[in-house]
């Protein structure tokens, strides 16, 4: 179906699926993505039927499951958040950020969940094959805002537990007094086994995993289940840990790259207004890549997520 730019009737976003029993036009927001028993399914929300997609950004490429089909995406990976629709989203939250900057703890707040809220927005429609990106709809306060904060800090409850368990597992393993003396050399660490080292490991790798579950299934519950994350270790297999590579590597560079080294040169620099937007652009950039990096890890395996 060729590409449309149309908009619902209920939300006016932009609608990229038609319901041929209805004929009405859908938006992210209006769509059903109900569990059907052979997977999750967009079902129209009036008839309950099957509906017909009409994506803005073209026909959904079909991607090979597998390591090797998320390699082939690093070229879209790498140039995604230079597209102009994805670009200027992005831009204009920057300039969101750096205005309501202004206002202080509660602007800050705010800017945080519309951060998380188009953090998952990304993730949920590059999983679907959209290249193309509207802006999140920021309408409903609880749904569009206080949803992805809750999201986003859950997501990191699984990393948390591991590395306090795996403290825990070391603390107990090594003499409290090596580490009250600061005498915590590799000796004393490997007293200690594996056993933490791989707590922490599962506990990093859970991280982009949880954060999925978060985009796609849109329920704590299932972001906190072991046995979803192990049925969707499974599903995805190799492509989870080429996808966590990429994941942390993009991390990394944001961290020493970035965060380290260039945010504080540009903030030096004395040109109001560009250069504090500049930095949230960046910083937003970053952010675009890991969340089409967990976009890309879900997209061969969508219609059976």
């Amino acid at each position: 179906m060729p590409a449309r730019r149309v908009t619902c009737d209920t939300h006016m976003r932009a609608a990229y699926a038609t319901c041929p029993s209805c004929h009405i036009d859908l938006c992210d927001k209006c769509i059903e993505h109900t569990w059907t028993g052979n997977g999750f399914s967009d079902l129209c929300p009036q008839c309950r039927g099957p509906i017909e997609t009409s994506r803005r950004g073209g026909p959904r490429i079909a991607v090979e499951p597998g390591a090797h089909g998320f390699l082939a995406q690093l070229g879209d990976i790498a140039t995604y958040p230079f597209h102009p629709s994805v670009l200027l989203t992005l831009l204009g939250l920057s300039v969101l950020i750096w205005a309501i900057g202004w206002i202080g703890h509660i602007g800050a707040m705010f800017a945080f969940a519309a951060t998380a809220s188009m953090y998952f927005h990304i993730i949920n429609r590059t999983s679907r094959g959209e290249e193309y990106l509207d802006p999140p709809d920021f309408r409903n306060f609880s749904e569009d805002l206080l949803r992805p904060v809750m999201w986003y800090i859950v997501s990191y409850v699984p990393l948390l537990a591991a590395l306090a368990l795996a403290s825990y597992v070391l603390y107990d393993a090594v003499e409290f007094g090596a580490i009250a003396s600061g005498e915590l050399g590799p000796s004393a660490l490997l007293e200690a086994g594996i056993t933490p080292f791989a707590l922490a490991l599962l506990g990093f790798l859970l991280l982009p995993l949880v954060t999925a579950i978060a985009a796609m299934d849109r329920s704590v519950l299932a972001m906190l289940s072991p046995l979803r994350w192990v049925y969707l270790g499974r599903l995805i297999g190799s492509t989870f840990v080429v996808a966590a590579g990429a994941y942390y590597t993009v991390s990394l560079v944001e961290l020493v790259v970035f965060q380290m080294w260039m945010a504080p040169g540009l903030a030096s620099l004395p040109i109001p207004f560009l250069i504090p937007i500049l930095i949230h652009l960046i910083g937003a950039i970053f952010m675009a890549w890991q969340a089409r990096i967990i976009g890309g890890m879900c997209r061969p395996y969508f219609d059976v997520w």
